[in-house]
């Protein structure tokens, strides 16, 4: 049981709080919207990484050790969207060598 001024309801605020902790709930709202905002914007793979590394991914793929599906979503992983060019390449480098897999 609280007593006047003690918070026990877990919403951060003891009563007689004159509205301080809704403006704190609206900066979190705004804050969550603004990174929700910034996830939805698409960022490509730089292609200057993707000509620097590819040499090494075409190694993994053409060897069987990932298929270029799996390729595609490690280095997306990363947190970048490759291009479909860049996809497409990767693709490529199975039919290379016989090794489409899935």
């Amino acid at each position: 049981m609280s007593t006047k001024g003690e918070d026990d309801d877990g919403q951060g605020g003891a009563e007689g709080d004159s509205g301080q902790s809704s403006h704190t709930e609206q900066q979190g709202n705004s804050n969550r919207a603004a990174a929700s905002s910034q996830a939805t914007e698409k960022v490509t793979y730089d292609q200057e990484k993707f000509d620097k590394n590819k040499d090494d991914w075409k190694t993994v793929v053409a060897t069987g050790r990932k298929t270029p599906e799996k390729m595609i979503a490690f280095i997306e992983t990363k947190g970048a969207s490759l291009t479909e060019s860049q996809k497409k390449e990767i693709r490529s480098w199975a039919q290379d060598n016989g090794n489409q897999g899935a």
